[in-house]
């Protein structure tokens, strides 16, 4: 019995030393909780975006990247789609950019590289990958000419 007992309070202590690694920083927690206020806060880009049962902005965030859903309809293009994602996504990369607990001693950055994934229902149309050193996004995939 005490044998179960240390090894049950090493096991413990092991736990609590090494931490428990989710992949997520603080300053991602952070994040994610201000930026559906945000995404709300422009109307334009507010009335793209779909929207959940209780009318909160339907996003998602999981280890830097954000899940972002495009309202469907005819009315939204192929360029109205763009330009939600692509002002959604400057939104996303700035609250990174201006977030002091984003950067290390060193002056690097924690986060390096976010990512948007842009969804109309269930289909993913795009991916784009935002190097924090970087001017500019870069588009891992385009897949609007598949969408019907």
């Amino acid at each position: 019995m005490k044998k179960k007992i240390i090894l049950g309070v090493l096991f413990i202590g092991m736990v609590i030393l090494t931490g428990c690694r989710t992949g997520e920083y603080n300053v991602d927690l952070e994040i994610y909780e201000e930026m559906p206020a945000l995404l709300a806060a422009n109307e334009e880009l507010a009335a793209d975006l779909a929207k959940n049962e209780d009318g909160t902005i339907m996003v998602e965030f999981e280890k830097g990247e954000m899940f972002l859903h495009l309202r469907a309809g005819r009315d939204m293009d192929e360029g109205a789609r763009n330009i939600a994602t692509q002002t959604a996504f400057q939104i996303f990369h700035q609250q990174y950019l201006d977030h002091e607990d984003n950067l290390r001693g060193d002056g690097t950055f924690y986060r390096k590289l976010i990512v948007v994934r842009g969804f109309v229902e269930d289909t993913e149309l795009y991916i784009l990958e935002w190097n924090m050193n970087d001017e500019e996004p870069k588009v891992r995939s385009n897949r609007f000419g598949n969408y019907m």
